[in-house]
C-alpha cells in the first residue's frame, strides 16, 4: 500500500514537472501552467513529508515567484526543519528579494542551528554569485 501510494506522488509530481516543461515550450495552454501551479502551492501543505518536499524543489527549480510567500511562511512556521531547509534553498534559487531577506533573517534568528547554518550558506552565495559586499 505504501509503495502504491509513493508511486502515485511521485507519478502527480512528474505530470506536473511535464506540463511546467511543455508550458515553457509553449505545448500547452496559460490555464493547464496556472492549474499545475495551484496544484504544486497546495502540496506544499500536505501532511505527507515526501510529497510537501518534492513540490517545493519543484518550484524552487521552476523559480516561481508566485511561490515566494508560501515558502516564506513555511520557513517561518514549520515545526520541521527538512521541510524549512527544502523551502530555504527554493527561495534561494528563485532569487527573489523578500525570499532572499527572508533566508538572512533566518541565518540569524531561527531557532534550529542546522536551518540558521543552511540558510546563512544559502546566502551566502547568493551574495557571491551576484557580487554584493
Amino acid at each position: 500500500m505504501r509503495t502504491l501510494k509513493k508511486t502515485s506522488i511521485i507519478s502527480i509530481l512528474m505530470l506536473l514537472s511535464l506540463n511546467f516543461v511543455l508550458a515553457a515550450k509553449g505545448n500547452i495552454g496559460s490555464k493547464n501552467l496556472e492549474n499545475s501551479e495551484k496544484t504544486l502551492l497546495s502540496a506544499i501543505e500536505s501532511d505527507n513529508l515526501g510529497l510537501s518536499i518534492s513540490s517545493i524543489q519543484i518550484l524552487g527549480e521552476l523559480n516561481l515567484n508566485s511561490a515566494v510567500i508560501p515558502l516564506m511562511k513555511i520557513l517561518h512556521n514549520s515545526d520541521n526543519t527538512e521541510i524549512r531547509i527544502a523551502a530555504s534553498l527554493a527561495l534561494y534559487k528563485i532569487s527573489d528579494k523578500r525570499g532572499i531577506y527572508a533566508l538572512k533573517m533566518a541565518a540569524k534568528y531561527d531557532n534550529s542551528e542546522r536551518v540558521r547554518k543552511m540558510c546563512s550558506n544559502f546566502y551566502t552565495q547568493y551574495l557571491l554569485e551576484h557580487k554584493i559586499t
